[in-house]
């Protein structure tokens, strides 16, 4: 089934970058796609926890603009998910 394969596809994926974050501890934008990879597979908690990784990553490296961009995603989040910040 179509959904199936996507949806082992998209865990495969996940299991990808959660390796590579292992090696890399503070590259932002791997935790940020490991955010967004959770929320297609509607899994808030793990969608909001890696974004979350994100923004502090991207505040400690003075990247603004990303971060901006990391809090936006979050509040989108929390509502999609019901979560509290």
């Amino acid at each position: 089934k179509l959904s199936h394969k996507i949806s082992k596809y998209f865990h495969a994926r996940s299991e990808c970058i959660r390796l590579l974050l292992e090696k890399i501890v503070n590259h932002a934008d791997a935790y940020f796609n490991l955010g967004f990879t959770y929320d297609l597979l509607n899994d808030g908690a793990n969608a909001v926890s890696n974004i979350r990784e994100a923004k502090r990553l991207y505040s400690k490296q003075g990247k603004e603009d990303r971060r901006i961009e990391v809090f936006n995603r979050l509040s989108g989040l929390y509502g999609k998910y019901g979560l509290a910040p």
